[in-house]
């Protein structure tokens, strides 16, 4: 009988036993590859990405995207609350409105507003308020993430829609826009109103022109975006009757009228002002009866000086022109350094006309 060879493995003696040492030794090591191999791809995980082309139907061309299959299952994005209530021109922090868990600002997109009254800057992180007025909703986006928002532009963040003057005087049967100061400036007109509480004498046309029917005296007031909340923003309108024009002489003996103003380098000295109506004789009204009022008020260190501006006689080419003399003088404890140093002259009817020049100095 041959004797059979015997053989020797790395996990079997020759007898046919196991080597159990060995065994366990290379399944220790199996499963210390597998767990490290395991650790090592949850740190650098990656959501996997596919890779689609879509053909363009215009040029034919093929664009390239890239779409996530793996959601993001650990982060968040919202916004702080349903609504926020803005003023016009100006801006908002985007961290003070929207929050995020594993997410980085700079990779949310927006959409789904109006860019009439908004504008994202994504690199500033900032939402830009336009100078208008309306409502628009904003939605922020990542992955499978949305949330939404209303931006709100009031009326009530206009902090100061207001006449330019509480007192106007306008002639029967002329059309005019009064004037209104608005903060922040560059806010449509369309969003202002103007109701006349008297329609009988002034009312308004589709365009906020103001409409002077008959003389007399009516009270207008400011809505804002169809809202009054101010008991103060009303002006008076006083219709009259008598047109007063207002003329400076110049040193050669011209009459000039191209604005209210006459800006002058005199300290000391006079000028002549010439004043002219529209039909002032039927009226029956007397320059030398003393029918024409004369007002003024002194600013800073320019003044009339005490025997005040009085008539001096008609002017020989022009009888309906009365001349009046405007004496000045300088004083100097009264020199504003940062504000208005000049003379407001008024001229009035007993009808309410009225005409106002100023004297400024240079």
């Amino acid at each position: 009988m041959e004797n059979k060879e015997k053989r020797k493995s790395l996990f079997v003696n020759e007898d046919g036993t196991l080597i159990v040492p060995t065994i366990t030794f290379v399944v220790v090591c199996i499963t210390s590859i597998i767990v490290f191999l395991g650790f090592r791809n949850s740190i650098n995980f990656t959501p996997r990405q596919r890779t689609t082309t879509k053909a363009s139907e215009t040029d034919k061309s093929t664009t390239t995207t890239k779409e996530f299959e793996d959601e993001c299952t650990n982060c968040s994005l919202s916004f702080t609350r349903q609504y926020i209530e803005v003023e016009a021109n100006t801006t908002i922090e985007l961290s003070e409105i929207l929050t995020y868990k594993n997410v980085s600002p700079y990779y949310v997109r927006f959409k789904g507003y109006d860019e009439n009254l908004i504008s994202i800057d994504t690199s500033k992180q900032v939402v830009k308020i336009k100078n208008a007025l309306g409502e628009s909703n904003l939605t922020a986006y990542y992955q499978n993430l949305s949330t939404s928002i209303k931006i709100i532009i009031d009326q009530k963040y206009i902090s100061d829609a207001d006449f330019e003057n509480r007192i106007n005087y306008v002639y029967q049967g002329t059309t005019s826009l009064l004037d209104v100061k608005l903060y922040p400036t560059g806010i449509d007109r369309k969003y202002l109103s103007m109701v006349s509480l008297d329609k009988d004498i002034v009312d308004f046309d589709q365009s906020g022109q103001l409409l002077a029917k008959q003389i007399g005296k009516a009270t207008i007031r400011l809505d804002v975006d169809g809202v009054n909340d101010d008991d103060q923003k009303t002006t008076i309108v006083y219709v009259v009757r008598n047109k007063i024009q207002v003329f400076y002489r110049t040193e050669e003996g011209y009459y000039m009228n191209e604005d209210s103003t006459k800006y002058t380098s005199k300290i000391n000295g006079t000028i002549y002002l010439a004043v002219k109506f529209e039909d002032i004789e039927k009226k029956g009204y007397s320059v030398e009866d003393g029918d024409l009022d004369v007002k003024w008020e002194n600013y800073g260190c320019l003044a009339v000086r005490e025997e005040g501006v009085t008539y001096d006689s008609v002017n020989p080419a022009d009888p309906t022109m009365y001349i009046f003399k405007v004496p000045l003088k300088y004083d100097a404890d009264n020199m504003i350094d940062k504000g208005y140093n000049g003379i407001e002259i008024v001229f009035s009817l007993p009808d309410g006309s009225k005409a106002q020049f100023n004297i400024d100095r240079k």
